[in-house]
């Protein structure tokens, strides 16, 4: 504002003394604390009132700062709301308020800081390409074995099959991260089941009745935890032929759109067909629970979607990176997301 006002073509006043100028008067009112502090402008036939000029100097400017305060923070609150479309890189890129606050009290360090936190994604990357060699190998023959293990599959140690391949989903996502002991993964799955082969207890226990009891077509009934039940039994509905704008987020929306789809707890992201009432009881139930965000994977048979993987996790973007290394981490999991769909289909088949 100060500077357009000194800009600002005015009308020239004719009094050809200097120190009633118009563009001096700008000048000194973006100068103010220059010149108080600097200058000895009277013996350029200058005189003003110093504190009366810092202080409309101040009057100027703080309006100015306290509204680029507010626009950036609109911005920054509408660009955290759509995280999901964002193709995030390093840690400076998430944590938006606070490297706001950074650049405000020390813009050298937030120099600093984010050139550092960029080479450390770029070295990331190579050692993710290059080496970690022992844990890639670890996890590459236990892939292997897995393999065979599910190939000759009995009713006897199906469940411990489970139960290994749900671990190394959780033990195989970390690798994508720099961090590992931070990160708190928990695995289970899901299972696609027609509405007319679920019994009264999956059907009884349905969360959240969205979509409407009349179009439900499948559920998504919650089967497994890593060595264990689920504490309670759980089981979401599905309309396959509802549009998407009636499809709530996490493993219904993973089911229908055959992708993972990611999830953080405190800002779910509801389609707009969804009623209000759904929402608030959805958003209640995301905010009560014991992790932070989670992903959804199908598991893709020849058959079909056959179930879903959810990995939820302590820590934002699961790995609590970005959203980029996170697809590194899903790719990585993919081979046994696979496998878990050959236990699945062997459990149904009749033979």
């Amino acid at each position: 504002m100060g500077l357009l006002y000194v800009v600002i073509p005015v009308k020239d006043t004719g009094d050809g003394e200097f120190s009633k100028s118009p563009r001096v008067r700008n000048l000194l009112f973006l100068g103010a604390p220059i010149l108080a502090m600097f200058g000895v402008w009277e013996k350029a036939g200058i005189s003003f009132d110093r504190t009366a000029a810092f202080s409309f100097y101040l009057a100027g400017v703080a309006p100015t700062i306290i509204l680029l305060f507010v626009v950036t923070s609109t911005f920054i609150y509408f660009d955290r709301r759509r995280t999901r479309r964002h193709h995030r890189e390093t840690f400076a890129d998430l944590h938006f308020f606070w490297w706001v606050w950074m650049f405000l009290i020390n813009p050298s360090r937030y120099g600093r800081e984010v050139v550092k936190d960029r080479d450390a994604v770029v070295q990331h990357r190579k050692d993710l390409e290059a080496g970690q060699v022992g844990r890639i190998a670890q996890a590459s023959g236990t892939l292997g074995l897995l393999i065979k293990s599910v190939g000759s599959a009995t009713d006897n140690n199906r469940q411990t099959l489970t139960d290994e391949l749900l671990a190394a989903i959780s033990s195989v996502a970390t690798m994508a991260t720099r961090t590992p002991e931070r990160v708190k993964l928990e695995a289970n799955y899901m299972d696609v089941v027609p509405i007319t082969e679920a019994t009264k207890s999956e059907i009884g226990s349905v969360k959240f009745q969205w979509p409407p009891r009349n179009e439900w077509t499948h559920l998504l009934v919650l089967r497994r935890y890593t060595g264990r039940l689920p504490p309670r039994p759980f089981a979401l509905a599905i309309a396959v032929d509802a549009p998407m704008s009636e499809v709530p987020c996490g493993a219904p929306d993973a089911y229908v759109r055959g992708r993972p789809i990611y999830v953080d707890t405190n800002l779910p992201e509801f389609a707009s067909g969804i009623p209000r009432d759904k929402q608030a009881t959805i958003r209640r139930y995301l905010n009560e629970a014991p992790f932070e965000t989670f992903v959804s994977i199908p598991i893709v048979h020849s058959s079909g979607t056959i179930g879903i993987v959810n990995i939820e996790s302590n820590l934002p973007y699961v790995l609590g990176e970005s959203d980029a290394v996170l697809n590194l981490a899903l790719g990585c999991v993919a081979p046994y997301c696979s496998l878990l769909g050959q236990l699945m289909a062997q459990r149904r088949s009749p033979g």
